[in-house]
């Protein structure tokens, strides 16, 4: 193309008239910035392309980590709740009166010190927006749900462990006098502990039994809070899984 347009100027310019030379210079001049445009051209197409196929490969990996999370969080969201139920039985069933070692083994048996904290699959987050390659998906609106989605989880992560804290807190003070009880099935049939080591279950006015109570109140409200909090993750990532999907049908 620039051979075509250089045999037009030096035709324009072939006529032997004292401005051939002025018209000769222009012409090159034209043509330079002609290719130098073209070549810009093709340079940006070229970059726009690379680009686009980054932002593919990035958002693929995106919707992977967050079908991993949507399994997970819904395993996550039961669990919780098996938990919560519990531990509200837990909580009621201790107000009753324990006639024996057995019925505070079985008592036991329906607590859960679940130390767990949400786990999301975060790796592409991370990797996109330390190479300060996170602008490279074009739709707004998807990086601001992404953003959020991941923001929500490092305050979920903080709220839960803030809870499960102080959880342990309270049930470390009571754990050598309630480890001995756990997992004593086969001595169930058998006094081995005497009533002085238990007996206090019986009485709401133990310091015991307040700490007992207090923790799995506590262990509850995590596990309440934790369903919640789960729940909320579960239909954000559904909904940037919902915006990918209506972007890439455009």
């Amino acid at each position: 193309m620039i051979n075509f347009f250089r045999k037009i100027r030096k035709q324009l310019a072939d006529d032997k008239k004292p401005i051939k030379y002025f018209r000769y210079a222009i012409g090159e001049i034209v043509l330079v910035v002609i290719g130098i445009l073209i070549a810009l051209s093709i340079n940006n197409w070229n970059q726009y392309r690379i680009e686009r196929v980054e932002e593919d490969n990035y958002i693929y990996r995106i919707i992977e980590d967050l079908k991993q999370d949507t399994t997970y969080l819904n395993n996550k969201i039961k669990e919780t709740k098996r938990n919560g139920d519990s531990l509200g039985l837990f909580y009621k069933l201790m107000h009753n009166k324990q006639n024996s070692h057995i019925d505070f083994i079985r008592l036991l048996q329906l607590s859960n010190w679940n130390p767990q904290n949400v786990k999301l699959q975060d790796y592409t987050f991370l990797e996109i927006t330390s190479s300060g390659k996170f602008d490279l998906i074009e739709s707004i609106e998807l990086k601001e749900n992404i953003i959020d989605y991941y923001r929500f989880r490092d305050f979920t992560h903080e709220h839960i462990s803030e809870t499960t804290k102080n959880g342990f807190d309270l049930i470390t003070k009571l754990l050598p006098s309630l480890a001995r009880y756990y997992n004593y099935e086969s001595l169930m049939e058998y006094e081995v502990f005497g009533e002085d080591d238990w007996g206090w279950i019986n009485n709401p006015k133990d310091l015991k039994f307040k700490e007992l109570e207090a923790s799995i109140s506590q262990f509850r409200y995590k596990a309440n809070i934790s369903e919640d909090y789960y729940k909320q993750l579960y239909t954000k990532a559904e909904k940037i899984l919902m915006l990918i999907a209506s972007i890439e049908n455009r």
